[in-house]
């Protein structure tokens, strides 16, 4: 079949001939799927290896248009581009996803051009297609692999920081602990000289707490404290920072311009708890506080 797009009548010349049959077995073994269409676009030649790979025979695919091969994962404008880059003369080089003959989807990398006779006008287009499903399943699972790594190096670095937060946190009331203080005290201390502003640290007490732990029992002296823990961080501002110090101490950094913001600051503080007993269960357990200031650097 191939032999009739070369006019073979017409050659008379032995090395032509020696050629044009090379070139058949050339085709013929070619590890790449080869078929010819002529200027419609109908199939007029198509070697083993092109059978093999989309399942029709030969016979089968003969006078018939590649188009039977299309599924709808490769857009309308994709053929038209093609089309008109090979009309014009030039190689158009790109991918399909093709069906075969058993409805299996493959992803072909192609090569088609143009053939030309003497006189340069365009007589067939030849097609070089090889089938890169395999390459195409690696890379979709390469991609997997990569965001499978990405999300575990994003979850590692968040249980890294959850574990980070909760060295540095109280389990009972989440406020921070004392290995927070000794980080961040140096760190706010600089802070303070750098902006010009006092540094107020108010050490909290709560009066007799063991009298609750002997009346009520630990486990009730525990939620006590918690829900002591709530009412204060509802008196204070994002930007103060609060430690447990002790088993029922609490300590408390707090910027400002003026000494006496950090007397005012400590008596709200004070005044609200004699005012707000803390409700547990049919209880109602009054707090009184004691807090002692300091303030830096006077």
């Amino acid at each position: 079949m191939l032999k009739s797009l070369f006019n073979s009548e017409k050659s008379s010349s032995k090395n032509e001939k020696e050629f044009k049959k090379n070139f058949e077995r050339i085709v013929e073994e070619t590890p790449l799927s080869v078929f010819i269409t002529d200027l419609e676009g109908n199939i007029v030649y198509v070697n083993t290896k092109f059978s093999e790979m989309i399942g029709f025979s030969d016979e089968e695919v003969i006078g018939q248009n590649p188009r039977m091969f299309k599924t709808e994962f490769t857009p309308p404008e994709f053929y038209e581009l093609l089309w008109k880059t090979i009309q014009d003369g030039e190689k158009w080089v790109g991918e399909f996803v093709n069906r075969c003959k058993d409805e299996s989807i493959i992803y072909v990398h192609a090569e088609i051009l143009p053939l030309l006779d003497k006189s340069g006008e365009i007589t067939h287009y030849l097609a070089f297609e090889e089938d890169i499903t395999r390459r195409k399943e690696l890379e979709y699972e390469l991609g997997e692999a990569n965001k499978q790594l990405v999300d575990s190096s994003k979850e590692y670095t968040n249980l890294e920081k959850q574990l980070q937060e909760q060295r540095l946190r109280d389990e009972l009331t989440g406020f921070y602990n004392r290995t927070y203080l000794s980080e961040i005290l140096p760190r706010e201390i600089l802070r303070s000289v750098r902006a010009r502003t006092h540094l107020f640290v108010l050490l909290i007490d709560i009066d007799r707490f063991k009298l609750i732990n002997d009346k009520f029992g630990y486990s009730a002296g525990d939620k006590v404290l918690k829900q002591f823990a709530n009412s204060l961080s509802e008196l204070l501002e994002d930007v103060d920072i609060v430690c447990r110090y002790g088993g029922d101490e609490l300590l408390v950094l707090i910027s400002g311009k003026t000494d006496e913001q950090g007397l005012k600051r400590a008596s709200q503080i004070k005044e609200h708890f004699d005012s707000h007993p803390i409700e547990w269960e049919s209880e109602s357990i009054p707090l009184t506080l004691s807090i002692g200031l300091v303030i830096y650097p006077s």
